[in-house]
């Protein structure tokens, strides 16, 4: 069982380091056009909030943000002020009402899990979101050595850990395993320098009809 206290203070320090204070670095440019008002937006594992600056056509109060990190939820807040921003860890459920949002992002966020807790975290996302809505999202990619494919004990297929800490990759097929029950619409690599080092990874958008 993962130690909640451990993962708290790790996020809180990384977010303390200047190292893991990203920059919006343009993943969602081909996709403005589906961001705009009358949406109802969350962004699961928002970080210090590095997004915010795509959702500028929409009413800061149908923006929800969440995270594990208190630091993280208090520099997104610096980042664009009137948006709801809460801490919750995304693998337990959430307290909306079924289809409350219109678009999900979660960007680099559901990589951190065993297989099992990624579907049920992915299933809940879908619960949340309406029916015509979509969800935008970027995953480590297999074979990204730069994120530490292969370091640890491989407990999945494509899935380390090490000490605590788990790291999970996927293929195009192995991540649309995962939407079965969604349309998929994009799946492609992406390239990002978002905390200033290389890295290779998957950018998806499926919807739900």
């Amino acid at each position: 069982m993962k130690n909640q206290f451990y993962f708290r203070r790790l996020w809180d320090q990384r977010y303390q380091s200047e190292d893991h204070l990203a920059e919006y670095d343009g993943w969602l440019d081909d996709f403005l056009r589906d961001f705009y008002p009358g949406q109802r937006l969350l962004e699961v594992a928002i970080g210090s909030g590095p997004n915010l600056c795509v959702y500028t056509r929409l009413n800061p109060a149908d923006i929800y943000g969440c995270d594990f990190s208190e630091t993280a939820l208090t520099l997104a807040s610096q980042k664009k002020s009137g948006i709801n921003l809460f801490f919750h860890d995304i693998s337990e459920p959430f307290e909306f009402d079924n289809a409350y949002f219109s678009v999900i992002v979660a960007d680099l966020c559901l990589h951190y899990f065993t297989r099992r807790v990624t579907q049920r975290i992915i299933d809940e996302l879908f619960r949340l979101l309406g029916a015509g809505g979509k969800i935008f999202l970027r995953v480590n990619m297999v074979g990204d050595f730069d994120s530490c494919f292969g370091q640890g004990d491989e407990i999945e297929e494509n899935v380390f850990q090490n000490n605590e800490n788990i790291k999970a990759f996927f293929s195009p097929e192995s991540l649309c395993g995962y939407f079965k029950q969604w349309r998929k619409i994009r799946v492609e690599p992406n390239y990002t320098e978002k905390y200033g080092k290389p890295k290779q990874c998957l950018m998806a958008v499926f919807g739900k009809s």
